[in-house]
């Protein structure tokens, strides 16, 4: 399977090189084996991570920012239980925040350093 790498985005929130089977900017990148579908960034902070395995995605709203050494983590994409991550429209991802298997409404802001794992707050990191 081939790796598939995109650059960080410019303030804009345009990812300008990615190597990609679904470069439409009406629908945001699909990175090929594992799908991570990216709208757009209003701001992504250093070290954020986006990541899925296989069986597993990621999908970004429009507009979302993601705060510093955030991890992404894809849930598992099973099409008669909807169940993947899922980042709406506006959202803001605290710095640190550790997300995973998680559907994010439209508008919401998730506290620095929030683990949520299938639609749960399980509490805060801890440095």
């Amino acid at each position: 399977m081939p790796f598939a790498a995109a650059t960080r985005p410019d303030r804009s929130g345009d990812l300008r090189k990615c190597q990609c089977d679904n470069p439409s900017p009406d629908r945001g990148h699909s990175w090929l084996g594992h799908p991570i579908t990216i709208n757009s960034f209003a701001a992504v902070k250093d070290n954020a991570t986006f990541h899925s395995l296989d069986g597993t995605s990621v999908m970004v709203g429009s507009n979302a920012r993601v705060g510093a050494h955030a991890v992404i983590h894809g849930g598992v994409n099973r099409a008669s239980q909807g169940t993947v991550t899922a980042i709406g429209d506006s959202v803001t991802i605290g710095h640190e925040c550790h997300i995973d298997s998680s559907m994010i409404p439209d508008g919401t802001v998730t506290p620095d350093r929030t683990i949520l794992v299938r639609n749960v707050n399980r509490g805060l990191i801890a440095w």
